[in-house]
C-alpha cells in the first residue's frame, strides 16, 4: 500500500467492535489514540499504565500515520451496541487524548 502525503485511508470495517484482541490494549487505544510516536512518547513519561504495557505502546506507534495521512474507520452498528461508533473510532484514530484538542493523524 502506498499513500501520498495528506491522503485519506478508508478502512471498511463493518461489525468491528474493538481495536485488537487484548482488552487491556483496546482500552489503552481508546484512551490514548493513535497520536503519533512523538506525542505518545511524551504521554508514556506521565502514564504508569503505558509504562507497564510497552506492547500497547508499540501497537499505538505502529498503527499511527504520524500525521502523514488521515485514517477513517467505516463501521456500523453491529456488535450488540458495542461496535466502534464513528465518534469512538474517530477519537481513537485522531489521538484525542483526554483534555487534548482532537487533531488529524
Amino acid at each position: 500500500m502506498a499513500l501520498a502525503e495528506g491522503a485519506e485511508l478508508l478502512v471498511i470495517a463493518p461489525g468491528v467492535v474493538e481495536f485488537g484482541e487484548d482488552p487491556a490494549i483496546d482500552a489503552l487505544i481508546r484512551t490514548c489514540g493513535y497520536c503519533g510516536k512523538k506525542k505518545l512518547m511524551e504521554v508514556v513519561e506521565r502514564r504508569a499504565d503505558l509504562q507497564s504495557n510497552l506492547g500497547a505502546v508499540a501497537a499505538l506507534i505502529n498503527g499511527s500515520s504520524n500525521g502523514r495521512f488521515s485514517i477513517t474507520y467505516c463501521t456500523n452498528g453491529l456488535g450488540g451496541g458495542n461496535g466502534l461508533t464513528r465518534a469512538r473510532s474517530r477519537a481513537s484514530v485522531t489521538g484525542s487524548l483526554p483534555g487534548a484538542r482532537p487533531r488529524e493523524v
